[in-house]
């Protein structure tokens, strides 16, 4: 009797866990994320894994309803063509560069690809920064010997300082720069981060529903990424150190293969504070990051002027897409961002045709 009453409490937490998945996959389909029915199962799941040579990479094969991963490890342009030809231009960076916000046909490597008439391979990789590529980027030119790599980097270092804090410095500052590794868990432990994800999901969603109910969007003083993004901004020179040492061994990288590098700084949606608050009167524009915004604009400014001084230092071709952007105005800006970051087919667009003009010159100057 007592080990049925087990079993019938062990298949009731089952069905009951099952009974939430299943909900929360109903509620996020069709209400929170209004993903075109992208199944909610997996929204935590990456298409990135480690790699011990490289450190991360995209998963080949790895696909949903907005991108698909050729089986050489890079995100498709959707264009027909996902061969290795060598001899055209490689993008390297991180998500920007990957292309969050758009699909295979709306990212700047499309466009590229589409405009210039060369192969353009998206070498994007969500999360990855100046050390990956510091890792990487040999063997990468070895490989596709491309003519052109641009070179798309520096949010990610940011990003990883500010959620480790005070460790970032001691415990996770790795030769060169961090290296973030992902936690090892077995199936049982995946079912169970997916549970977690759902929960931290739906905190932030009553965060929303509270803050636009009582019509506020204030930033959290005490949320610990800003508390640790003020002081590494208080004294960026670590982290700026590092990142302009990786970047220098990138470019110099590139360099030593025969290809011309072609540096870029970033856009950001909301450069000064006015143009924020402008911003922020869409509710269209509200995410769990937006809170973190005055603290990715002050990193914007330093790593920008870093990748300013690089190109300037190496006579590095430079797309100043962070300068372009100042003069957009909030109306286009709407338009061309996906969040604060990341950018809409639309603003890909744009880049990719001052790219086009980088490119030809560049290469044009080269003959």
């Amino acid at each position: 009797m007592k080990r049925k009453l087990i079993v019938f409490r062990l298949v009731a937490i089952i069905f009951a866990l099952l009974f939430i998945s299943a909900s929360l996959e109903i509620f996020f389909r069709i209400r929170a994320m209004k993903n075109e029915g992208e199944p909610f199962w997996g929204f935590y799941s990456s298409p990135i894994k480690y790699d011990e040579k490289v450190g991360y990479a995209l998963v080949p094969g790895a696909r949903n309803s907005d991108f698909v991963i050729s089986k050489w490890g890079y995100r498709s342009n959707g264009n027909g063509d996902d061969s290795l030809k060598t001899g055209g231009v490689f993008c390297i960076g991180g998500s920007t560069t990957f292309g969050t916000g758009a699909r295979d046909t709306g990212t700047v490597s499309s466009f590229l690809e589409r405009m210039i008439g060369l192969r353009v391979i998206n070498g994007g990789v969500p999360g990855m920064h100046a050390y990956n590529w510091v890792r990487r980027i040999d063997g990468e030119m070895e490989k596709l010997k491309p003519r052109v790599v641009v070179v798309w980097l520096g949010w990610n270092i940011f990003g990883s300082a500010i959620t480790h804090g005070e460790k970032w410095s001691s415990e996770t500052l790795m030769p060169g720069g961090v290296l973030m590794m992902p936690p090892k868990r077995g199936a049982v432990g995946n079912f169970f981060a997916e549970i977690i994800g759902y929960s931290r999901l739906l905190r932030e969603l009553r965060s929303f529903q509270l803050n636009m109910m009582n019509g506020t969007n204030k930033k959290t003083e005490s949320d610990p990424m800003i508390e640790n993004g003020k002081k590494i901004l208080k004294d960026t020179s670590i982290i700026a150190s590092a990142f302009e040492t990786q970047l220098d061994s990138v470019v110099q990288n590139i360099r030593s293969h025969g290809a011309i590098p072609i540096l870029m700084t970033s856009p950001f949606i909301a450069p000064t504070i006015v143009d924020e608050t402008e911003i922020l009167r869409s509710t269209d524009y509200y995410n769990k990051e937006e809170k973190y915004w005055f603290l990715y604009r002050e990193w914007w400014g330093v790593m920008n002027n870093i990748i300013r001084r690089e190109a300037q230092r190496t006579g590095v071709p430079l797309l100043d897409m962070g300068e372009i952007c100042t003069h957009w105005d909030n109306d286009a800006r709407k338009k061309y961002f996906y969040d604060m970051i990341h950018m809409l087919p639309e603003g890909n667009s744009v880049i990719a045709e001052d790219l086009v003009k980088k490119i030809e010159v560049a290469i044009k100057e080269a003959e």
